[in-house]
């Protein structure tokens, strides 16, 4: 499982197939294994990132609330 430290959390994302790339973004308290699915449709044309929500699934949850957006962890991610 990848793991990215973001903001000094380290958050899950799981990253499938070739070309060109989609975020898979899920809703607020789902795990990025609510994906399956679509990934196995897709991930033979797309690079499909899926990620875990703060404090949902592996990702690690806050010591205080956060307010950070999506780009935060897509810089993150970037970056690794």
């Amino acid at each position: 499982m990848p793991y990215a430290v973001i903001d000094k959390i380290r958050m899950h994302y799981e990253v499938y197939g070739h070309g060109d790339p989609v975020l898979m973004i899920n809703g607020l308290s789902s795990p990025a294994v609510g994906w399956l699915l679509q990934v196995r449709d897709l991930a033979s044309s797309f690079q499909l990132v899926t990620m875990d929500n703060r404090g949902v699934g592996e990702t690690d949850l806050p010591a205080a609330q956060w307010n950070r957006a999506v780009a935060s962890f897509l810089k993150g991610v970037r970056s690794t």
